[in-house]
């Protein structure tokens, strides 16, 4: 019953995204400055019907500088440009004892000397700063899913998976390939080894349980805790000079 949603917010990264992989040709381009008038609807509309992505043409401005950003970083990163001969957004699909299993790799290279994938952010792309991101996104359990998709259909028997990252914001600067430590992949494998045996069970079973029947308690996290202690600390320490500057201040007797 899935029902796609078109977005109404103009959202650079997508559109990075599929410029950055397939070109030019999935985009209709509408020289307008928005979509008050009707013209500008309609063709909002059937962009969309044809399966495009319509943008108005400040936005393609903005895409392109991005992506040609990106391009020219891209080059002079370890491995030299990871978007360049080869066939973008391929779909691999596998079976595994009864049950099937699906990826869309962003891009299948020639040489399949790397696997890329291409995620846009907001935020820094500062190496130091991804981490966080990475994992509360998922992205390690995609790279874990990914690789056993890549292995199970024959296209690479140990694949290099790299994450770039780039930010949607000028200069659109790019991170070096991110890739998983042996301790995260180990990690992450295991992650999706018990995800994929809960598929199965569910598959077999036609048993769909969502979340759990019994009382969960929750221990507040190490974060809110500090915070707290910060603010008992401050405000004591606030209170100390309050009484000093009143003394300070009192009447001689």
């Amino acid at each position: 019953e899935f029902a796609p949603k078109e977005a109404q917010k103009f959202d650079l990264g997508r559109a990075a995204h599929a410029l950055t992989l397939r070109g030019d040709t999935g985009f209709s381009i509408i020289q307008a400055d928005d979509y008050r008038t009707a013209a500008a609807k309609q063709q909002r509309d059937q962009a969309r019907g044809e399966g495009k992505i319509p943008l108005l043409a400040h936005q393609w401005d903005e895409v392109v500088a991005m992506v040609e950003a990106g391009k020219a970083q891209f080059a002079k990163l370890e491995g030299g440009a990871p978007f360049e001969n080869g066939k973008p957004e391929q779909t691999i699909a596998w079976a595994e004892d009864g049950i099937w299993l699906r990826a869309r790799l962003d891009y299948l290279r020639d040489d399949r000397a790397i696997f890329p994938e291409f995620k846009s952010t907001e935020l820094s792309t500062n190496p130091d700063n991804l981490t966080r991101l990475i994992y509360n996104m998922g992205y390690d359990f995609q790279a874990a899913f990914y690789r056993r998709g890549i292995r199970a259909v024959g296209l690479h028997a140990d694949p290099a998976f790299a994450f770039y990252f780039q930010q949607v914001s000028p200069p659109f600067l790019v991170s070096p390939p991110i890739r998983l430590t042996p301790h995260a992949v180990d990690l992450a494998d295991r992650k999706v080894e018990k995800a994929i045996t809960l598929w199965r069970r569910c598959v077999h079973k036609r048993d769909w349980p969502a979340h759990p029947t019994f009382t969960c308690w929750i221990d507040p996290p190490p974060w809110e805790e500090a915070k707290f202690e910060e603010r008992d600390a401050r405000d004591h320490m606030t209170e100390s000079a309050l009484a000093e500057a009143a003394k300070a201040q009192a009447p001689v007797t």
